[in-house]
């Protein structure tokens, strides 16, 4: 029973640098996201879609089992509004990305990143008005959940990830809440 119980723990000893090494240094995502922006200063503010774009870069580190990265992220959403003009938003965040069940073929993962945003909305000339450029730069933060499926060694899917986020542009004491959700691909890269 001795020799059984220490082959076992031969095994799971042996196991655990071979699943390790299965895993990539370096996760690469891009996909297209929808955001709910809110655009008014006020509590009660309009509130507009925006389609747009993210892309990812994190950075999975060893010694922590895959169960946590570091994740480099950005994004950019717009919206013509007509006589309204086109309003756009830009956020370039960082920040850890914890895997609490490690990486398998359904994964499910956490965020938290901050960093800044940008905005701007271009008005249109119309009858004797000038175009206007309206834009702001701010801090900017967002924490949401995902899940990825990994179909092959190296590529995946982001199934839906969604976000809930901030910002403060153009100095308003209302802070502006984002809502986004993204789906894309993932390229997985950089042996351990």
């Amino acid at each position: 029973m001795k020799k059984l119980i220490g082959v076992f723990a031969f095994l799971a000893l042996g196991a655990a640098p071979v699943m390790a090494q299965g895993y990539a240094r370096f996760d690469f995502s891009a996909g297209g996201s929808m955001r709910s922006f809110q655009q008014s200063e006020t509590p009660k503010g309009t509130t507009i879609g925006m389609p747009g774009w993210y892309g990812s870069i994190d950075y999975n580190f060893h010694r922590f089992r895959n169960h946590f990265a570091l994740e480099v992220e950005a994004s950019g959403n717009y919206r013509n509004q007509g006589s309204f003009g086109r309003t756009s938003v830009a956020t370039y965040l960082v920040g850890p990305k914890i895997y609490p069940f490690g990486h398998h073929k359904l994964t499910p993962y956490g965020h938290v990143l901050i960093g800044g945003g940008y905005y701007r909305n271009d008005t249109p000339l119309e009858g004797t008005f000038q175009p206007t450029i309206q834009s702001s730069a701010a801090n900017a933060w967002e924490g949401g959940v995902g899940l990825d499926w990994n179909i092959k060694k190296h590529w995946g899917v982001r199934v839906l990830e969604f976000d809930y986020a901030q910002t403060r542009f153009f100095a308003y004491k209302i802070t502006q809440t984002n809502y986004r959700a993204s789906i894309g691909i993932n390229y997985r890269f950089g042996k351990r």
